[in-house]
């Protein structure tokens, strides 16, 4: 009966570890994402726009360049991760505002360039 019971518990914990490494998704890197002097959104569908306003409909993996000049980026809670490059987003562009986001990069980058506002 002993061995029985034993034999039962390991099996359940097999199961149970089958079934939880299944649940375990992967994070893919997406492309470089672009907002366009223009307004256009290129390369993903987890940006929607407003008028001038971006807000996030997802957590995005990859990193993003703004040449859209007074654009409001609202991450509305999302993380941002960028994809190893120097940057999580890049403005080449004036009068941007991001907001409400949480931002990471795998890459580190010296300290002067790590400026909080």
């Amino acid at each position: 009966m002993g061995e029985q019971r034993t034999a039962l518990i390991l099996l359940l914990i097999l199961c149970f570890a089958v079934v939880s490494i299944s649940e375990i998704g992967t994070v893919k890197a997406e492309s470089t994402i672009y907002i366009r002097a223009d307004g256009s959104v290129e390369r993903t569908y987890k940006i929607q726009r407003s008028g001038n306003v971006y807000s996030f409909t997802d957590n995005i993996y990859a990193s993003i360049i703004i040449e859209r000049e007074n654009a409001v980026i609202d991450g509305t809670g999302y993380l941002l991760q960028g994809n190893n490059s120097e940057y999580g987003i890049k403005l080449e562009s004036g009068g941007v505002t991001i907001k409400n986001m949480k931002i990471r990069n795998k890459r580190k980058l010296p300290r002067h360039l790590c400026k909080r506002n």
